[in-house]
């Protein structure tokens, strides 16, 4: 009646059936089940090295913080790729790449930050709830991390570098045409410095705006 907790099958694992698994059991990412569990709430962990079979409790979270800051980083990484397609990839369209292609990649490439931001409100969510050592700090972290990202959509970095870096392309498609890859190559290595600064700004500020210290 959906009222257990599930089975869990890490990743890079495996049941060799018929096998029959209690709720609750956990099997560890690149474990191999092959015996019956049917004690309720166990961790599995069957591997070259070692077996391990011992109790499980579900909704413990341990590494909060570290999971929260990387997610972070990456959210940011993403936004930081996306302000590349809107204000440079769309400086090269052509038959070869038309604006339905850039369209597509800009709407993916949103999809996939939404969906991070998602699961992450969930995560923290979650762990905000456990009764853990972390979690005190969960809830603190959520408020922070909804405050951040509502400025993230709106962040495009120093417009000054980013039109300076702009321009250094446009002289470069004048010459070169819009041959994506050979424009990228032949930039002149000062402007592809302006390049870097300005996407890893726009990293580092979506970063910052977290107070990632207070995670820590």
């Amino acid at each position: 009646m959906l009222n257990q907790s599930p089975v869990f099958l890490g990743g890079q694992g495996g049941l060799v059936g018929p096998c029959r698994l209690a709720f609750g059991t956990v099997a560890a990412a690149g474990s191999i089940c092959r015996r019956d569990e049917l004690r309720p709430g166990r961790l599995i962990v069957e591997n070259t090295k070692s077996n391990i079979n011992i109790p499980f409790k579900t909704g413990r979270y341990t590494g909060i913080n570290r999971i929260v800051t990387n997610n972070i980083f990456y959210i940011a990484n993403l936004w930081a790729l996306m302000q590349w397609y809107v204000n440079i990839r769309s400086l090269f369209i052509s038959n070869d790449f038309p604006v339905t292609l850039l369209s597509g990649l800009r709407e993916k490439l949103q999809m996939g930050i939404s969906e991070r931001i998602k699961r992450l409100t969930v995560f923290i969510q979650k762990a905000g709830a456990g009764k853990n050592k972390e979690s005190g700090t969960a809830c603190n972290i959520l408020s922070e991390f909804e405050k951040g990202f509502k400025k993230t959509y709106f962040y495009a970095g120093d417009l000054r570098i980013r039109d300076s870096f702009i321009s250094a392309i446009e002289r470069v498609i004048q010459l070169e045409g819009t041959d994506y890859i050979d424009v990228i190559k032949k930039i002149d290595p000062l402007d592809a410095n302006n390049g870097t600064l300005w996407l890893q700004g726009i990293i580092d500020d979506i970063v910052n705006d977290f107070n990632l210290q207070a995670f820590r």
